[in-house]
Parts: C-alpha cells; sequence; structure tokens
C-alpha cells in the first residue's frame, strides 16, 4: 500500500543507521539523501510560493499551506 511505502521511505531516511553525510552549507544539518536536503533548504529562503486563497497567507512548502487550510475547515 501507499501507506506502507511511505512509511518503510520515512523509516529509511530518519531512523535507519545509515551514514548522513550531505550537509546543508547554510546551517550545517546533515542529511541521509540529496532530496531531503534540498527540501531542507527552503526554510533559508524568503520565498514564500504557496498561499492560502481564503486569507492569502503564504507558505514556503505545498505541505505548510495544507496544514494552515485546516483552520479554515473547523
Amino acid at each position: 500500500t501507499n501507506y506502507k511505502a511511505n512509511l518503510h521511505k520515512h523509516h529509511k531516511n530518519m531512523h535507519a543507521s545509515r551514514d548522513r553525510d550531505i550537509q546543508c552549507p547554510e546551517c550545517g544539518k546533515l542529511f541521509s539523501t540529496e532530496d531531503n536536503m534540498r527540501r531542507h533548504r527552503k526554510v533559508h529562503t524568503l520565498v514564500r510560493p504557496f498561499a492560502c486563497e481564503t486569507c492569502e497567507k503564504t507558505f514556503k512548502t505545498s505541505g505548510a499551506l495544507r496544514g494552515h487550510q485546516l483552520i479554515h475547515t473547523a
């Protein structure tokens, strides 16, 4: 299932005892994959390309926007 595949990927990336040798050039945080480091680097930018259509608040990631949108459905 998709859930199991995602859980396996999460465990491999976050909990497996493998080397984390990819370092963020901004803060030094270590990552096990280039993709994880690339995603992390968004925290160091001012770019916020994801905007809420209800209140126009902006976010750096689509996931942060999705989480925010829950406040409008309560």
